[in-house]
């Protein structure tokens, strides 16, 4: 600037479900032409308004509430802004989900499921280490894993579900030990003490039971293309079923699956219903989409029962003009979002 100018700073703390939480501002700050590097002693906080509960913001000695907060600084009166984000949470570890412990896996293309971690810090993407070893004569399940050659490895799982592939060296009535790692984008462990799962273990017996329950995926728009949002009904005869993990198969082959939603059935109800987002996140990341895909939906129940609904056809629209919002079904973590809870 030519000459010297008074600013002010303007800082405020929200919350995505309490609101504004904490304001505040500085006394006018001089700043003469040239460059200046301010200390936090030159930042003096005035009109400070905090809401009960929340002093955390004014003074080291408290804590936050588990929230997921956004912070804001603003710059007067040239309205330069900054702002981060931040979710508190009770520290947890990622948990295994599905097979349950000790259960009989019947699916000869076994399907596991896990709870992302819970952590404090600035909102990141996580990946997933999936290790699936033999279990020993006399072994524990966690020893095991940590001795063990795995049958199935894979470092870079972008979800908190996977289908085993088929080339898995699976032996039928051999019990396997499995456990699940935390990663960042770049492969590297994140905090293990609290992101590394216990060790789960499950017997293998493919086609045991499939053939006593039935699932059925219905979706009002089959064979057409997808825009907006659309509803959907899973409906099992599956005991206790727990969750449902949705997928789908780009063109006829059944291997290329880049598409995953957890659902949870409702207590002592026999059906899920959720919603399909379409969303244009996979052309965006250069994927091309045969038409039609096929979506299936995999019902897992309590006890270690499974079972599938038939593959569904869905059209998907071809990329849009560069100008407009397009079609198509989201492969991101959000994707998770698409099953949220439109529950009968």
């Amino acid at each position: 600037m030519p000459s010297t100018t008074s600013v002010c700073f303007q800082v405020e703390a929200r919350d995505a479900t309490a609101g504004s939480l904490f304001t505040a501002s500085t006394p006018p700050i001089e700043l003469a032409p040239g460059d200046r590097q301010l200390s936090a002693s030159d930042i003096k906080l005035t009109d400070v308004s905090c809401k009960k509960g929340y002093e955390a913001f004014v003074g080291p000695d408290t804590v936050l509430p588990e929230g997921d907060y956004t912070y804001v600084i603003t710059l007067l009166p040239r309205l330069a802004q900054d702002a981060f984000f931040l979710r508190v949470r009770v520290p947890k570890p990622v948990e295994l989900a599905w097979p349950p412990n000790g259960a009989v896996v019947a699916d000869t293309q076994p399907v596991f499921v896990w709870t992302p971690p819970a952590a404090s810090g600035p909102v990141v993407a996580y990946h997933y280490a999936l290790r699936v070893v033999e279990v020993g004569r006399g072994q524990a399940g966690l020893t095991a894993v940590r001795r063990n050659r795995p049958v199935f490895e894979d470092s870079r799982v972008p979800m908190a579900t996977l289908r085993i592939p088929t080339r898995a060296a699976f032996a039928t009535g051999r019990t396997y030990a499995w456990r699940v790692t935390v990663t960042d984008t770049a492969g590297s462990p994140v905090d293990t003490a609290r992101t590394r799962s216990q060790a789960g273990t499950f017997v293998y017996r493919p086609g045991r039971n499939q053939t006593q329950t039935q699932t059925s995926f219905t979706f009002p728009r089959e064979g057409r293309s997808v825009t907006g949002n659309t509803s959907f009904v899973v409906a099992s005869d599956v005991p206790d079923a727990e969750l449902c993990v949705l997928e789908y198969s780009l063109g006829s082959d059944s291997t290329s699956q880049d598409w995953h939603v957890i659902g949870s059935f409702p207590q002592a109800q026999g059906s899920f219903v959720g919603m399909w987002e379409s969303d244009s996140a996979v052309i965006r990341a250069g994927k091309t989409l045969p038409s039609p895909c096929f979506v299936r939906a995999t019902v897992l129940g309590r006890k270690g029962l499974c079972s599938e609904s038939a593959p569904l056809p869905l059209v998907i629209n071809p990329p849009p003009p560069s100008d407009r919002r397009g079609c198509g079904c989201r492969s991101d973590q959000d994707s998770v979002a698409a099953a949220r809870g439109a529950r009968k």
